[in-house]
């Protein structure tokens, strides 16, 4: 007889009990059938999820665990076992759960969605990174919660993987970080605090394909720990300063810091600015507070590092004089300092407490083994110096500034086209208007057009490419010059997309309407029209 609430109607699971189709049921025999509902006492009842052909519900069953579940679970311990009938339309996870697809039956096999399957992961990692974009005002506060949270499981568990899958990385690389660094502007201490969780996870282990993205995060953090606006609270700046602690921490970071950063010509000194900034903020003017003694805190990981590596180019030397094989430095610190008293880490048993304590964290990056000589690196910081003094010359008079590089063989002489593009445009150092007076000189139209073949506009709409384009530089006021840019960029735009437009004239005259109707649109220093700009005027 069938089941029926106060109302009279039938319930969920009898509903969901008529509507299943005869090939979706489990198949079992009266016999059995009949020997498990005497027997509800003894056994264990799961639910059997089998959704219909129809995508927007699903039924729920309720019937007996068989043997066969029970030991499917206890094998999921050691190894998540996937059971699939013998039609391909069906899953049955380790816990007795199926799964049923819509696809008809006629499909091929290998064309079959299956449960848990790569459009599932990328997708729902993509939902998560909406969630917390701080910016879209239908993401609540308990939303964007809940999204950090969830994505704080995801990268403790597959942080390590994404790197394997560029797909997912695009996603980090561009939406996860833009939302976390915008995250970091917001005033509410819960989201502060599980977004800084989050980011220092993403930086951990995979800040090796962030390197722009944790410059920016290193600069933000330092910005809050030594503003002064009242919207930024005290706890902001103790959380701040726990996370460059929890960073700092990671064996290899400070000297990964200086040599990424303050030995690229195109970076901030990232190391020196962090040390500075934590040796002011650890002496305290009036009271002592737990600020200062993060920082502290924070500088005495730094020495410990230090410690390390000058340990371990003792124990080099020591090898040198006894064997000729050497070994690579331990990647945990700590390990490193319990193995140089002879203290078995790998053994069952807690090890036994240091001086240094558990203050190092595991470095889960690979060391690289083509690492710059010490002379190398003197050298490099003295040619960032003489960089930075030849870009500020550059922004005065880009003639003097080009000559000084070259005397100081920073560029070649004669001056070669492609190095002096490779300046431009990744120097940020630059100013953008200097640029664009630059290019737009006729005695430079070389330049121009190996400048503008460094972009690539496949598959790109003129206004898209255009923002591209002119986001390196600021046009000039003059309209002939301006005409020379975007003459360039118009061919070249047209040869990326095959030609799309009838010429290079036509390109011009749709890339100059954008610029008109930009200007018209959007500068307040254009004079308004009684009459807005149409067709015909």
């Amino acid at each position: 007889s069938s089941q029926v609430d106060d109302n009279g109607r039938p319930t969920a699971i009898d509903s969901a009990t008529n509507a299943i189709p005869p090939t979706n049921t489990t198949t079992m025999n009266n016999d059995n059938e009949s020997s498990s509902i005497n027997d509800t006492t003894s056994q264990t009842i799961l639910p059997i999820i089998v959704p219909s052909f129809d995508e927007s519900s699903s039924n729920i069953l309720q019937t007996h665990q068989i043997s066969t579940t029970v030991q499917a679970e206890k094998q999921s311990q050691e190894t998540i076992v996937t059971q699939t009938s013998s039609n391909n339309n069906e899953f049955i996870n380790p816990r007795g759960i199926r799964f049923t697809t819509g696809s008809p039956t006629n499909v091929p096999a290998k064309d079959v969605l299956t449960p848990y399957g790569w459009p599932c992961v990328r997708g729902l990692f993509r939902f998560l990174t909406t969630l917390i974009n701080n910016y879209d005002k239908n993401n609540t506060e308990y939303m964007m919660t809940v999204g950090l949270n969830l994505l704080t499981v995801a990268l403790e568990v597959g942080a390590d993987y994404l790197a394997n899958y560029p797909l997912l990385l695009s996603i980090v690389k561009d939406s996860l970080c833009q939302n976390l660094l915008s995250m970091l502007n917001c005033n509410r201490i819960q989201l502060f605090s599980a977004s800084l969780r989050v980011s220092f996870l993403v930086f951990e282990s995979l800040r090796t394909h962030l390197k722009c993205q944790f410059e920016f995060f290193i600069t933000r953090l330092m910005e809050i720990i030594i503003s002064e606006q009242p919207k930024i609270i005290y706890e902001q700046k103790e959380l701040a300063l726990e996370t460059i602690v929890q960073l700092l921490r990671i064996p290899g970071l400070p000297a990964e810091l200086y040599l990424n950063y303050d030995c690229d010509l195109y970076c901030e000194n990232l190391f020196e600015e962090l040390t500075k900034m934590l040796s002011k903020n650890a002496f305290p003017v009036a009271g002592l507070t737990s600020t200062h003694i993060l920082s502290l805190d924070a500088l005495l990981s730094v020495i410990d590092h230090i410690e390390l590596e000058c340990q371990f180019q003792v124990q080099r030397q020591k090898s040198d004089s006894t064997s000729q094989s050497l070994t690579r430095p331990i990647p945990c610190g700590y390990a490193f300092a319990l193995s140089l008293q002879n203290i078995d880490i790998n053994r069952s048993s807690a090890p036994c407490e240091s001086r240094h304590g558990p203050r190092l964290r595991q470095n889960r990056m690979t060391i690289s083994s083509h690492l710059p000589a010490q002379d190398d690196l003197k050298k490099m910081k003295h040619d960032k110096k003489l960089f930075r003094q030849g870009s500020e010359l550059f922004n005065q008079n880009p003639s003097s500034g080009l000559k000084f590089l070259q005397e100081n063989n920073l560029l070649s002489n004669p001056l070669d086209t492609n190095e002096i593009v490779k300046y431009i445009k990744d120097n940020p150092l630059l100013d953008k208007k200097v640029i664009g007076d630059y290019l737009s000189n006729r005695k430079n139209i070389h330049i121009l057009e190996q400048y503008v073949k460094t972009f690539n506009f496949e598959d790109m709409r003129i206004d898209e490419a255009l923002r591209i384009y002119l986001s390196e530089f600021r046009l000039p006021g003059e309209a002939p010059l301006i005409s020379v840019l975007l003459e360039h960029f118009a061919a070249h735009w047209r040869e990326c997309n095959n030609f799309l437009l009838a010429n290079n004239d036509a390109a011009f005259g749709l890339a100059y309407a954008c610029i008109m109707l930009n200007t018209d649109q959007h500068n307040t220093n254009v004079r308004r029209q009684s009459l807005p700009m149409t067709c015909e005027v």
